[in-house]
Order: structure tokens, then C-alpha cells, then sequence
């Protein structure tokens, strides 16, 4: 069962986009952060929020289904799925591997539709909550274009 909560642009530095000096821009950086970390604080404590604008923005495609599921796939292979806790939800405003964090709100951007709804597809068979974090204006559309989504996952 997908949960869907709401919030607006808090960002805590999770994956980021790589813009900058910003650190875990690669799946490999969030692996090797939690595998340095474990070694000090023990294992199995640490997880991610996986920020959809971020990982598009990074280089990770997220635009159709196919693409989708193969992100996923080389997360759980490098990261572990089990470590993703939760998933910002939102559009790209930015292209595809621009570093450039941008946030849009659901199908305006370049992850689109498809792309949402193969997400929320990988979301659902990991069971894996979300908040949708997208701009402010809009955010009734977006809810409405998700339920209107999730009802035919």
C-alpha cells in the first residue's frame, strides 16, 4: 500500500543532485558513505530518501518504465533497495544529468508521466512510501494526477 504525505521544500541532503560540492551524486558515493559510516556506528542503522528531481539530475533516466525499473535495479545491486526508507516524489524541471536541482511538479517536467507512474510501479512492489515534494503551486493538481495514478497501479 503506497502512503502519500506532503511536503514542500524541505531538503535534508540526501541524494543530491551534484551540483557544486554536493556529495552523494552517485549511487557509489551513498554506498561507500554508508559502508564508512557502519564501520563507526554499526550495521544496519543508516537509510536513504531517494529524491527523484535528485537522481534524474544526476544522471539517473527515470523518464519511462524500462529505465525506471533498470534505476532501480543497479540501486538494490549497489545501495540495497532495503536501504531506501523514503522517496521524495516529484518532477524534473532540469534535463537528465544537468546537476541542476529543480523541482516541478507532476508530468510538467522532464521525468513526466511515464516516468511517475513506473515509479510509483517500482515504489508499490518494493513497498515503499513517499511524500510528494513539489513546488507549492500546483500541489492539488499533482494530488489529484497521483491518485488518479496509484488507482490503476
Amino acid at each position: 500500500m503506497l502512503v502519500l504525505l506532503i511536503v514542500w521544500y524541505f531538503h535534508f541532503g540526501f541524494n543530491a543532485a551534484g551540483s557544486g560540492e554536493i556529495m552523494g551524486d552517485t549511487f557509489e558515493e551513498i554506498a561507500s558513505f554508508i559502508k564508512e559510516t557502519e564501520k563507526i556506528v554499526g550495521t544496519d542503522i543508516l537509510g536513504v530518501c531517494f529524491d527523484t528531481a535528485h537522481a534524474f539530475a544526476s544522471g539517473y533516466d527515470l523518464s519511462s518504465t524500462e529505465v525506471v525499473h533498470e534505476t532501480f535495479e543497479k540501486f538494490d545491486e549497489i545501495v540495497g533497495i532495503d536501504r531506501i526508507k523514503l522517496v521524495h516524489l516529484n518532477d524534473s524541471a532540469a534535463m537528465l544529468d544537468s546537476h541542476v536541482d529543480r523541482h516541478a511538479n507532476i508530468g510538467k517536467g522532464k521525468i513526466g508521466i511515464e516516468g511517475i507512474t513506473a515509479i510509483l510501479r517500482e515504489l508499490e512492489k518494493y513497498d515503499l512510501d513517499f511524500v510528494l515534494e513539489t513546488p507549492p503551486l500546483g500541489v492539488r493538481k499533482d494530488l489529484g494526477i497521483l491518485k488518479g495514478v496509484i488507482k490503476n497501479i
